[in-house]
């Protein structure tokens, strides 16, 4: 006889200095608290999809998390940041900031120059 076997989904557990310095970087990134929600969607895909390593773009108005796989920059990359200087997001010369993190290391590694190139190819470099 075969029996079921359920196993509760584990929870990533995210150094609190990591999440410290999250909250940090969007309390002076994103103009309204409003927008603060997307934040706490990017923690609870991290923690219930034990992603360790993400790339996480912080504007204006909210934030967005995308898996390192090729494709989910790649796509990002061709639907986000190629149309993102058409919308004026931020007043200042910079239209947002990306962050490479790392869960295990407890990184955010500021990413500049990331509008050109093969932003993957660019990503996979530094890991």
């Amino acid at each position: 006889m075969h029996q079921l076997q359920f196993k509760e989904n584990q929870i990533q557990k995210i150094q609190p200095d990591m999440l410290q310095r999250m909250e940090k970087i969007v309390r002076t990134g994103i103009r309204h608290t409003k927008f603060y929600s997307d934040f706490y969607l990017d923690l609870n895909f991290m923690r219930n999809y034990n992603l360790n390593l993400f790339v996480w773009f912080v504007y204006d108005c909210g934030t967005n998390l995308i898996p390192f796989t090729e494709v989910d920059i790649g796509s990002f990359q061709n639907e986000w940041l190629s149309t993102i200087d058409d919308f004026k997001i931020q007043k200042s010369n910079d239209s947002g900031r990306l962050y490479l993190c790392n869960v295990q290391e407890g990184s955010i590694t500021r990413i500049n120059g990331y509008k050109t190139g093969n932003l993957y190819l660019k990503l996979k470099a530094l890991i």
